[in-house]
Order: structure tokens, then C-alpha cells, then sequence
């Protein structure tokens, strides 16, 4: 490239006048396609970036050898390849191209930089390339035939429509962006309750279980039972009876949080039913009962098998209790009250007690 501009000359200064000279000697060496496609020969390519033709034209042809120039490399880079750079020393250089060997000259190819291709890149930039080719020679878009022109009133009604339409949409958006966000609180909020539910549950079953029966406050055990119209005082002594009675059999009380109190104590059925004496509603037996016959007022919380034992169990309780109980008399309904399960259940476990019936398969060895 020994015929380029020296580093003195490449960054002489250029005036926007002498540019202006250099396009319109140009001109007719560049031209534009159907599609608006641009495109210049070697020499004016050369002219706009201020550097001798004869070394744009080695540069495009090295790029066929093994060793391509820098400037052949940086526009195969770019998707051309070595038979298009061959190519445009004959049909001429297309204006992405030009735009890119604009760019090397200005800033990529060291000391020989020119400084009119430097300015010639910043007038491309506002415009482009193409868009500057297309000027120079007064190129327009072809029309449509098909295509009717819209009056300018036409075009800003449709702009309104269409912006209508937009704020619509992210209106529409917003609304099931809001209705997704208040059911995943909703989804939230039960979880938290069924988790509380589930902890309650299985923290009642285990109570249950462990031979106590269904615990309760004092406060809660008078609303089950009726008692009304208790003061404080009469519920804090009964509290403190029952947490002595406790102790006495060896079994912890438990606690639970109280708005007026803070906390207050969980006591189980068996000791609430001494404490209130004769004041239960209910009929129970006056003699000790085992766990599951005291099953006054069952939850779904106790399983089917648990049930059908707490039936039998009771079954066993009348057949062995002393021939003036009340209970022999009792039907499957009230037993099924009592106990808090279906009569249905307590019919059927009579049936497969006198040998009518078959006991399911889960509860069979019962």
C-alpha cells in the first residue's frame, strides 16, 4: 500500500466543501437498483475515503490468495466472501461494504487513516449509506398499485385506533395480572390455614391416642356442655382443679394462646367430666370407661378403624355393664350420637357381632 496518503496528508484538514466537490465527481460512478440497493465502483469508493483506488483493489484481490489483507478479513467478516470481493473490482462494491471499507480507512487501517474518511463516516452515520446513495440520485420507493394513500387524517386515525387498541391490551393485562396475583394470596392464605388445621389435627390425634381423649379448656368444655353464664372466677378455679387432678394421674397439662389471658391450660375429657361433676349434659357412664368409649362428639380427625373399635369397645362396655344401665336400651342412632359416628356404622358392627354380616376386610382380626 505504498501508494496511499502519507500519515502527514491523511490527516490533513478537510473542509465539508471539498467532500461536497468529491460527490458530485462521483456521482456518476455510483447507482442504485429497483430495491434501493446502492451501489459504487472502486474508484469512487477510493475518492471517499481518500486513498488510491490501486489500493482498494489489492486489498479485494488478496483476499483470493492464502494470506488475505486486514481489510478483505474484516469484510468477509461480515458475511462476504472471497468471490464477492473478487467480483466488485468489476461490478462494483455494494453500499453495506462501502461502509464498512469507509470505517477500516477511518479507524482500523493505522497509519494510513485518512481524515476525509472520517468525516465522510460521520455524514454516512446520520443518514447511512444507502439512504445517501438514494438521495444523491433522487431515488424513490416504487408504489403500489394495489396500495390506496391514506390522507394524513386517515393516518391519524388509524395511529388513535391502534394506540387504542394497545392501551386496551395492557389494560386486559393489568386485570389478569391483578386477578393471578389476588389468587395466589387467596392459595397462600388457605395453605396457611390448612397447615395450622393439619398441625391442630394430628397434634389432637396424638393426644388422643396417647390415652387421654379430646382435650379442651374449661371455657371450651362449658360451651360443648352447656354450662353458662360462668364468671372468670368460677372458670379460673375450675382450671386450677383440673390442672391438680393432673398432676395427680401424671399427666402434663397443655397450653394454648388465650386473648384474655394470654394462654390457658388444655385439660383432657376424662379429667373435665370429674371436674364438672353432674353438670355434663350428656349421659356417660359412672364407671371407668376405656379411652375410646369416650368418644363424645367424634371428629373426621379419627379413622374409620378407630371408630369401629371405639363401637365395639362400647358394645363390650353394655354387655358387661350391670342389667339396670340405661345404655342396654339404647338403639344404633343413639349410640351413633354418642359416639359420634353414623348409626349405619353401628348397625352393620351389631350385624357382624351376631355373625349376619361380613366385617370389612380392613377391619377384620379387629
Amino acid at each position: 500500500m505504498s501508494s496511499q496518503n502519507s500519515p502527514n496528508q491523511s490527516m490533513s484538514n478537510i473542509s465539508s466543501f471539498e467532500i461536497t466537490q468529491i460527490i458530485e465527481q462521483i456521482k456518476q460512478e455510483i447507482s442504485v437498483d429497483a430495491h434501493g440497493r446502492g451501489k459504487a465502483s472502486i474508484k469512487a469508493t477510493a475518492r471517499l475515503a481518500g486513498v488510491d483506488d490501486e489500493s482498494i483493489r489489492k486489498a479485494l484481490k488478496s483476499s483470493a490468495d492464502l494470506a488475505p489483507s486486514k481489510l478483505a478479513v474484516e469484510l468477509m467478516e461480515h458475511g462476504f466472501s472471497s468471490a464477492d470481493l473478487n467480483l466488485w473490482r468489476t461490478s462494483g462494491i455494494p453500499d453495506i461494504a462501502i461502509a464498512i471499507i469507509l470505517e477500516y480507512y477511518a479507524f482500523d487501517a493505522g497509519r494510513y487513516c485518512t481524515q476525509q474518511a472520517r468525516l465522510v463516516c460521520r455524514s454516512f452515520n446520520a443518514i447511512g449509506i444507502r439512504a445517501w446513495i438514494q438521495e444523491k440520485l433522487g431515488w424513490t420507493k416504487p408504489t403500489n398499485p394495489n396500495e390506496t394513500t391514506m390522507t394524513q387524517t386517515q393516518l391519524l386515525a388509524a395511529l388513535a385506533a391502534q394506540m387504542a387498541s394497545q392501551e386496551q391490551q395492557l389494560f386486559n393485562h393489568e386485570e389478569r395480572l391483578a386477578s393471578v396475583e389476588a389468587s395466589s394470596r387467596m392459595l397462600e392464605d388457605r395453605l396457611d390455614i390448612i397447615e395450622v388445621e393439619t398441625i391442630a389435627n394430628i397434634a389432637e390425634l396424638e393426644r388422643f391416642r396417647d390415652g387421654h381423649g379430646h382435650w379442651y379448656t374449661i371455657a371450651g368444655w362449658c360451651s360443648l356442655k352447656g354450662h353458662k353464664n360462668k364468671s372468670l372466677k368460677e372458670l379460673k378455679d375450675l382450671g386450677t382443679k383440673a390442672a391438680a387432678m393432673c398432676r395427680e394421674r401424671g399427666i402434663a397439662p397443655q397450653e394454648m394462646p388465650d386473648p384474655r389471658f394470654g394462654t390457658v391450660g388444655l385439660y383432657p375429657q376424662s379429667i373435665l367430666i370429674e371436674v364438672f361433676g353432674q353438670h355434663s349434659t350428656l349421659p356417660l357412664p359412672q364407671q371407668p370407661q376405656p379411652l375410646v368409649t369416650n368418644l363424645v362428639q367424634m371428629t373426621p380427625r379419627v379413622t374409620s378403624y378407630e371408630k369401629r373399635r371405639a363401637v365395639n369397645r362400647f358394645l363390650d362396655s353394655i354387655e358387661n355393664s350391670p342389667p339396670d344401665d340405661p345404655r342396654r336400651t339404647w338403639g344404633s342412632r343413639k349410640i351413633g350420637q354418642y359416639l359420634g359416628v353414623s348409626n349405619r356404622m353401628v348397625l352393620y358392627i351389631k350385624q357382624e357381632r351376631e355373625g349376619k354380616r361380613q366385617p370389612p376386610k380392613y377391619a377384620q382380626g379387629q
